[in-house]
C-alpha cells in the first residue's frame, strides 16, 4: 500500500502551498475522530469537516468582494 508516500507527498505540497503562498485561503481540516479508510462514515465527516470552517470561509469570501 502506498499510503504513507500519498501522505507524505501531501504534507510536501501543503508545505509548498503556504510557503510559495499559492493560495489566498488555506484550510487545514481535520476530520478527527474518523480514519482515512473509514468510508462509512462519510456523513460523520463531512459534519465535522464543515462546521468549524465554514465561517472563516464565509468571512474571507465577503472580504475579497470588497
Amino acid at each position: 500500500m502506498h499510503l504513507p508516500r500519498m501522505m507524505l507527498g501531501s504534507d510536501l505540497l501543503r508545505e509548498q502551498v503556504l510557503r510559495q503562498k499559492l493560495a489566498d485561503l488555506y484550510q487545514n481540516i481535520h476530520v478527527k475522530g474518523v480514519g482515512m479508510l473509514e468510508s462509512d462514515a462519510i456523513d460523520r465527516a463531512v459534519k465535522i469537516g464543515y462546521e468549524p470552517y465554514i465561517e472563516p470561509l464565509r468571512q474571507w469570501l465577503l472580504e475579497i468582494e470588497k
